[in-house]
């Protein structure tokens, strides 16, 4: 849940548009879309709160986050290198 939500947002990577009372549960669009293919581990999940669980989903995101950004860093700089050919050989 964020300062400017009542809501948890969908706990799935990418959805950017779905809201849910419940941040472990899929938000209803994302249930609709992906139907069948939305399944649970077989592993049982452990139980959390809501604020726990949207806690472990931020810290997932924003170590996502991370990564592409540091990815994206490291394109915009091998495209500079290339652009005033300095790019290693």
């Amino acid at each position: 849940m964020t300062a400017d939500s009542l809501f948890y947002a969908c706990p799935l990577p990418g959805c950017r548009a779905g809201v849910t009372d419940d941040p472990a549960v899929p938000c209803g669009d994302c249930l609709k879309a992906f139907g069948p293919y939305l399944q649970p581990s077989g592993t049982p999940a452990p139980r959390r709160s809501p604020e726990d669980t949207a806690r472990l989903l931020a810290e997932r995101d924003a170590t996502v986050r991370a990564v592409y950004r540091a990815r994206e860093a490291r394109w915009m700089s091998d495209r500079a290198a290339s652009a005033l050919g300095t790019e290693d050989a």
